[in-house]
């Protein structure tokens, strides 16, 4: 006789869930470069976006973990998926947190997001640091809050904030 492969018994594997997350709605970079296309004019001194963000900007959400679903032994008994972790949204400088969920800015500034364990910071910083000169590498600036510039501002360039200028 030949070997036949007959099943007995089969199990299924438990799908794991999601993990929380924040989802920052503002750029992580500090600075953008805009794309310009083909037939586009270009001012060169407007190459350069730096965020920043105005008193009730939305700047994150807290998505919520979702759970896995449960496996079967081959036995028939069922296999718990392992437990999706968990992420607190918190305010740090200049913005508050909303019902645990939403970030919103609570003053002009520049927006970040600092992560420590299973917590997610966000802050909104007041003040834009520019080291050296405003020349056509670094554009013209233009920010929500208050700017200090180490160098000069070159013939041509422009300087805007809704706050101080040093």
């Amino acid at each position: 006789t030949e070997p036949l492969e007959l099943v007995v018994a089969r199990g299924k594997l438990p799908q794991p869930g999601e993990d929380a997350r924040v989802e920052c709605l503002f750029s992580a970079d500090e600075i953008t470069r805009v794309e310009i296309g083909d037939e586009e004019r270009v001012n060169y001194r407007e190459m350069v976006v730096r965020a920043s963000v105005t008193v009730g900007t939305l700047l994150a959400v807290k998505v919520q973990p979702r759970a896995g679903v449960p496996g079967i032994a081959v036995t028939g008994k069922p296999v718990a998926p392992p437990e999706p972790l968990d992420v607190e949204l918190v305010a740090g400088k200049g913005t508050e947190v909303i019902d645990g969920q939403r970030c919103v800015a609570r003053i002009e500034g520049r927006p970040q997001s600092r992560r420590r364990r299973r917590k997610v910071f966000i802050d909104v910083l007041p003040v834009f640091f520019h080291p050296g000169d405003v020349n056509l590498e670094s554009g013209n600036l233009k920010f929500k809050g208050s700017i200090n510039i180490s160098g000069s501002v070159n013939d041509t360039m422009e300087v805007v904030a809704t706050q101080d200028l040093e």
